[in-house]
């Protein structure tokens, strides 16, 4: 049985100044993907320069010494076929680049030089922050952003995992080029960075073609660890807005596990039962039974050191409160197993469907390899995950949720006034 590295022509190797390479070579595909990953996102920040990996992101692409501005790369870009973004979470930021293949060549020089190059120039800076806030606004006006914000907010106890776009809004107004160097300094450094190429690549030697020009970024040694996670252990766990909105929408959550938990297969698994597509629990409950929700869902989030597990819907307003007080009654009974066989195996079939779709086009293929080689060290093997998936029993999944269904977080968003004592008697129904 070949292993995934064999079915994908998955090669990895460590470039003479630190830079990691992985390779897929899909030789059928039309298109190359390629991906810069540098291990830094929002929570590297210091908290008086919330926002900068954010802005970063959209300023890499202002201009080079070869490329003067954004509009001169984007025409390169786009008149070889070929589309560019980028993405920050809150560990990692991704510039990426996909064209047909035979223009492979052009493509690395245009996001190798973007990458290496970028000249920042002032004034596209102070341009730019203008748009940055339109977009923070934009965040703040959709209250499914808001709500989940604040639940981080609430989580993480306004650390560096916690989304405050209120200070990131304020933040905007004092980044300028010398901060924006110093966090380049600081965090993109060779052994944080990861170049992905997947696509139809026969053709290519890619590791000397993207070896000649990267070797001239020398290495550094990281002088910097990444801080831990901080928890809101003591305080209220319950943070609320009034608004005048149509829908509420909440998030109810609780602590969760890191990418290197051994509960992965069973937490994964829990929360499809729960909520993960239009079979599960939270679905029919909320929505076809109660019919009270037009969306509702739950996932994990899951960290290098940590993670959350939360549950998230909108619901009438007037059937807030009524609507909590009937999901925590389900939860608990949930606990006690209220799940059946068929529910685990549309869960695993559901789940197994998910990773096999991630290998259908050269862009997910790479999201999937360069993840799991930048946090595991190693490409998973598909044959083995369907293993773990099918080896996963009831309880299993009993034990995870009852590592988690506990000590909840709620974040509210809602038109109607409440009070913080009636949000506390729901959680403490939590059986």
């Amino acid at each position: 049985m070949k292993n995934m590295s064999e079915e994908l022509n998955i090669k990895t190797s460590v470039l003479e100044n630190d830079i990691r390479l992985i390779t897929s070579n899909v030789k059928d595909s039309q298109f190359v993907s390629i991906n810069i990953f540098v291990d830094a996102g929002n929570r590297d920040e210091e908290k008086n320069e919330q926002g900068i990996a954010h802005f970063l992101e959209h300023i890499m692409f202002s201009g080079t010494k070869k490329r003067k501005d954004n509009k001169e790369i984007s025409f390169e870009v786009e008149t070889i076929g070929g589309y560019f973004n980028a993405v920050t979470s809150d560990e990692y930021t991704i510039y990426y680049v996909k064209v047909p293949y035979e223009n492979f060549l052009k493509a690395l020089d245009i996001i190798s030089d973007m990458f290496l190059n970028s000249t920042f120039d002032p004034d596209f800076i102070n341009l730019e922050k203008g748009i940055v806030k339109q977009e923070l606004n934009m965040y703040k006006d959709n209250p499914r952003r808001t709500v989940y914000d604040n639940f981080t907010k609430l989580l993480y106890k306004g650390s560096s995992l916690s989304g405050d776009i209120d200070k990131q809004i304020k933040l905007l107004d004092t980044i300028n080029r010398e901060k924006i160097l110093n966090f380049i300094s600081k965090y993109y450094l060779n052994k944080n960075t990861i170049i992905s190429i997947v696509g139809n690549i026969s053709n290519y030697d890619v590791e000397k073609e993207v070896s000649n020009i990267f070797m001239s970024k020398k290495s550094i040694e990281p002088t910097y660890q990444r801080s831990k996670a901080v928890f809101n252990e003591n305080e209220n766990k319950v943070i609320h807005v009034k608004k005048d909105i149509n829908q509420s929408n909440f998030i109810l959550g609780a602590k969760g596990f890191s990418l290197h938990t051994e509960y992965y297969y069973p937490l994964v698994l829990m929360s499809t039962i729960l909520g993960g597509g239009e079979g599960s629990h939270l679905f029919q409950f909320l929505r076809n039974k109660l019919g009270v929700a037009y969306y509702a869902s739950s996932y994990n989030s899951l960290y290098s050191d940590t993670g959350y597990f939360i549950i998230s819907a909108g619901v009438e307003n007037n059937s807030f409160l009524k609507s909590l007080h009937s999901l925590i009654q389900f939860l608990n009974e949930f606990k006690n197993g209220n799940f059946n066989k068929e529910d685990i195996d549309r869960a695993k079939g559901y789940v197994l469907g998910g990773i096999l779709s991630q290998l259908e086009t050269v862009d997910s293929i790479a999201d999937f390899i360069l993840t799991d080689y930048a946090y595991l060290g190693k490409v998973r093997n598909i044959e083995e995950m369907r293993e773990n998936i099918m080896s996963v029993k009831k309880n299993d999944i009993l034990d995870v949720f009852n590592l988690i269904y506990k000590d909840l977080y709620l974040s509210a968003i809602t038109s109607v006034k409440y009070d913080d004592n009636e949000y506390d008697n729901i959680l403490r129904n939590v059986r």
